[in-house]
């Protein structure tokens, strides 16, 4: 019912500024002397209506207004006593109209010789009243960013959270000083490109809106001092458009619309609830730090409850880091795996999706077999998923079964949409054989392509012996002693390398009949010891279960108020503009563009944040309105405008056969406009 009740509010929302504008018309051609026919709130038919002269009427009153015309009327079509106007509250309440004497969008021909008719009346008369409906939704616009900014307006920090390896951010050029290169988790972005910085949506506005290929220069606080870098934004493979790898930091309060299950799947102490946060003003980052020094010993973390009071204490041990690489593909997209010496660990299923667990996915379950490729990893299995041309693909997978005795489980047909099953692969290998008795370091290959580290610098195949086994194999121990899980690993290879070994003995058992035992030996480099020395240990709570950091936007007078509401407005202005220009040049896409379905459904998001969130974004429809219906486009206001400029220059408007033959264009363009947005907002939805 809040979903109900939020989306009716968005919709009353834009049919207010639908409204607004057509008031603006209204006001003017008033103003200007043009007999104004009907003043209407809705489409459809009339509902009630009200003249004066003639009262409230349930349904039109003009029949019965122009029969009293032909009976008492001047010759002129107008009622000694009883108005024109007619205000009709229509069937559909959505938006309104203006109709005037002598003007008629659809039939440019229709036109009046009346002297109060839009036709007779002069050209710049003419062109205030084209021109209203805008002006009022600009004025409207800025009014309510007045209020917005006097309020103030909760949204997420400019501070930076965790950088996506090998993205723009992370291989950013230091310019100006001798620091070292790339953005930092805790940055504090505070302009782009000379543009000031207020709230991490300006960084995201900038970097979507920015040419493609063009670098940018961003300028962020490090402690005390502030640093300029260069990065150049590339396509995310996501939302498909210009990004960074950039994150807003996040605080240390567990998010409210978190539920029970995603609080158990954290791994949180009990008694944990959201709007719970770490006591001492630590955040999500100052966590990772607390743990980075833990050395996988267990680490005592407070919650306290939001007014105080109530306080819960648990201790957590730090989740081992492993080496980060990402493969490039042929489309330009970047898979991340994880991997540790070259050990590459299969694919396995983290939380699941209700599409999938119809199917027979359950969390914890090892991919033994996908489609074609036996034991995969994340880049093999995502690969053969996105390649999968039917509408399903077969899996077998490992599982937990009784008394914790692994089995293996045939699944077929699983159904594969817009190249997923809906799974999330778990980021890192499970650690204690998670579901069950489960084997923790069963081996994929190392994948196929360029490979990159979390700098962007090339990865080249490591020398271990153990990349040429076969997918399947298990590490079952190292240098003789027994090894259960990928940490343990990682801990015997990190021993190995602080004593400055060139070689360790790792014994495997292989996926035959016979389950026969190697030892094979892995070659430690002079960089090999220095990168396993670097893996540290990270906070095991992921940081999604944190709110978001936010800062308030908010000016303390009414004057600074305003100043901002003009600001954001000629801001919001240019970026509309901008967007199509992007358009043109293919940084912005179609499918980014949103219809009336779109609209609806990001405004009930919105509207989710609260009023004044709510309040933004009518503001920021009210401008989209305004700047889409100057354009000079046939049927919009823009387009009349142009004739009118034609008018003025030639002394003669422009012909009937041109204003029909654009009248036509333009509903075609528009239509079409119409039906591709609302196609993608339906797609957009599905998925």
């Amino acid at each position: 019912m809040g979903n109900i009740s939020d989306l009716l509010t968005v919709v009353l929302g834009f049919s207010a500024i639908i409204f607004v504008h057509e008031l603006g018309h209204f006001i003017v051609a008033r103003w200007a002397g043009v007999r104004v026919l009907a003043f209407a709130l809705g489409f459809g038919p009339a509902l009630v209506s009200y003249r004066k002269g003639m009262g409230v009427r349930t349904g039109t009153s003009e029949p019965a207004y122009r029969k009293m015309a032909r009976e008492q009327g001047d010759g002129r079509g107008l009622v000694p006593g009883v108005s024109p106007t007619e205000y009709r509250l229509n069937v559909f309440p959505l938006g309104g109209y203006v109709k005037m004497l002598g003007q008629d969008d659809a039939d440019p021909s229709h036109r009046s010789e009346q002297p109060d008719s839009y036709n007779s009346v002069s050209i710049p008369k003419r062109m205030a009243i084209i021109s209203a409906g805008v002006v009022m939704n600009l004025l409207t616009a800025a009014l309510m960013f007045v209020v917005v900014f006097y309020v103030g307006l909760k949204a997420e920090s400019p501070q930076l959270g965790p950088i996506a390896p090998g993205s723009p951010a992370a291989k950013a050029v230091a310019v100006g000083h001798a620091g070292p290169d790339g953005l930092r988790a805790g940055d504090v972005v505070v302009a782009i490109n000379g543009e000031q910085v207020e709230a991490f949506k300006d960084i995201t506005l900038a970097v979507a809106m920015s040419r493609r290929d063009a670098a940018m220069e961003i300028e962020v606080l490090r402690g005390e001092d502030r640093l300029r870098f260069k990065a150049t934004p590339r396509v995310d493979r996501v939302s498909n458009m210009l990004a960074l790898g950039l994150q807003p930091a996040n605080s240390g309060t567990i998010a409210r619309g978190i539920n029970e299950e995603e609080l158990r799947r954290a791994g949180l102490p009990a008694g944990v609830v959201p709007g719970m946060r770490l006591a001492g003003g630590l955040t999500a980052s100052g966590l990772d730090e607390k743990f980075a020094g833990s050395n996988g010993e267990g680490v005592e973390v407070v919650f306290e409850g939001d007014g105080g009071g109530v306080s819960i204490t648990g201790t957590l041990r730090g989740q081992a880091e492993f080496e980060v690489a990402r493969v490039s593909r042929a489309d330009g997209t970047m898979v991340p795996f994880v991997h540790l010496m070259g050990l590459v660990p299969v694919m396995r299923v983290g939380r699941v999706e209700e599409r999938a667990a119809s199917a027979g996915l359950r969390e914890g379950d090892i991919f033994a077999r996908l489609g074609e490729i036996d034991w995969p990893g994340v880049e093999e299995g995502t690969r053969q998923i996105r390649g999968t041309t039917g509408p399903t693909i077969n899996a077998e997978v490992l599982r937990a079964g009784k008394d914790g005795v692994p089995e293996r489980v045939v699944l077929k047909e699983i159904p594969v949409r817009d190249g997923t099953i809906g799974f999330y692969p778990q980021a890192i290998p499970a650690e204690g054989g998670q579901g069950g008795g489960l084997p923790a370091l069963i081996l994929a290959r190392w994948p196929r392509g360029s490979v990159t580290d979390g700098k962007g610098e090339p990865v080249a195949v490591p020398g271990s012996a153990l990349v040429g086994l076969l997918p399947g194999s298990m590490v079952v121990g190292v240098d003789g002693t027994p090894a259960t899980t990928m940490t343990q690993v990682r801990g015997a290879l990190q021993a190995a390398a602080r004593a400055g070994r060139e070689q360790v003995e790792v014994s495997v058992k292989l996926p035959d009949a016979a389950g026969t035992i190697e030892s094979r030996k892995i070659e430690l480099t002079v960089l090999d010891r220095e990168r396993l020395l670097a893996l540290g240990w990270s906070s095991p709570l992921d940081a999604l279960i944190f709110e978001q950091k936010q800062v308030l936007l908010r000016r303390s007078t009414p004057m600074g108020a305003i100043a901002k509401g003009v600001q954001e407005t000629h801001k919001m202005v240019l970026t509309t503009y901008l967007t199509f220009a992007r358009l043109f040049q293919g940084s912005v896409k179609i499918e980014h563009l949103k219809g009336p379905i779109g609209i609806a459904h990001v405004g009930t998001l919105i509207a989710e944040r609260g009023w004044i969130w709510l309040l933004f974004f009518m503001a920021a429809l009210s401008i989209n309105l305004a700047v889409v219906n100057f354009l000079p486009l046939p049927i919009v206001d823009g387009g009349h405008f142009v004739f009118l400029c034609y008018e003025a220059i030639t002394g003669k408007p422009v012909s009937v056969a041109v204003q029909n033959a654009a009248t036509i264009a333009g509903l075609v363009l528009i239509g079409s406009v119409f039906l591709i947005t609302t196609y993608q907002d339906l797609m957009n939805l599905i998925r």
